[in-house]
């Protein structure tokens, strides 16, 4: 059983959201090649079920080093650093089955195709949350990680 789980969320100007569960390498978790798309005017019902759902992908495959990133598999360009030049990212983790906990990323000046914390912001959910309570943090990091991106 694993004790933790982290996605990663991808979005474009419009909002889109491409989730990529993680796997694992030599060095910890990792980003796996498939992903997920939520359209944007979606409700809190939809979104709760997109973030389980991601989480309940990770670890679902093999990581493989030769595969391009999910985010060049959905944008079909091969530079990841060229890949995610449009697209914000937010991160979810789940933790031991206690916690979530979201973070809005921003753009890396110094690491081009990188992204850093927005602030040091996190946003923690209990594991036995309200319906509409993750969909509700998830909002704020993706609002916070927005205007930090576009």
């Amino acid at each position: 059983m694993y004790t933790h789980k982290n996605i990663g969320v991808f979005f474009d100007y419009s909002k889109r959201l491409i989730g990529v569960p993680c796997g694992e390498d030599e060095y910890g978790l990792i980003g796996l090649d498939i992903f997920f798309v939520l359209e944007p005017g979606c409700d809190d019902e939809e979104l709760e079920a997109f973030i389980l759902k991601l989480l309940g992908a990770c670890y679902s495959k093999e990581y493989i080093p030769t595969e391009p990133t999910a985010i060049q598999k959905y944008t079909g360009i091969k530079s990841p650093i060229t890949a995610v030049k449009n697209y914000g990212i937010l991160n979810i983790d789940w933790l031991n089955g206690e916690r979530y906990i979201f973070s809005p990323m921003k753009p890396d000046k110094q690491n081009r195709g990188g992204f850093v914390g927005a602030g040091g912001i996190e946003i923690s959910v209990p594991i036995n949350y309200k319906t509409g309570a993750l969909a509700l943090a998830f909002r704020h990091a993706l609002k916070i990680a927005y205007e930090h991106t576009f």
